[in-house]
């Protein structure tokens, strides 16, 4: 499927309403690339890559799963509900553009200001320069690692 750069305000409106503004979204699964690496020379090279790869599933269809990817990501934080919680349905998520970055959280009232202030409990959000998505399942066919098949 093709990516979907988002860059504006109309890029955000057009995925929320496409993925429901993920109600009953789950993420399945993710990876994160630096960039660096260490040659056979054991020298070490910093690219700075910073780039997340996160799968969404979600309790509908059209589309059933996306693959969000955020580039030159400087923060992550992630609740990972334990199996004696309620739920780790995403009942509501968004993204939020500023100037520099584009956030995703599942926080309905999220400054960017105020990144301290979120770092507890059951919130989750992600900071990166850039975002693009693609729609990986239309339908709710099973799928697990869909980069393993693609180069980038």
């Amino acid at each position: 499927m093709e990516w979907i750069l988002i860059e504006s305000d109309q890029d955000i409106m057009n995925i929320q309403k496409r993925y429901g503004n993920f109600l009953d979204a789950e993420i399945v699964n993710f990876r994160y690339e630096s960039g660096n690496y260490v040659d056979s020379d054991l020298r070490g090279h910093e690219y700075m890559k910073n780039e997340l790869h996160v799968i969404f599933q979600r309790m509908d269809e059209n589309p059933f799963a996306i693959e969000v990817v955020f580039e030159e990501m400087r923060y992550i934080h992630f609740h990972a509900a334990m199996m004696d919680e309620t739920s780790s349905d995403i009942l509501y998520a968004q993204f939020i553009k500023t100037k520099d970055f584009i956030y995703w959280t599942n926080l309905r009232m999220f400054d960017p200001e105020d990144i301290p202030e979120y770092l507890a409990g059951g919130k989750m959000f992600i900071e990166a320069k850039r975002a693009k998505w693609r729609v990986v399942s239309e339908k709710g066919e099973s799928i697990s690692k869909p980069w393993l098949d693609e180069e980038y």
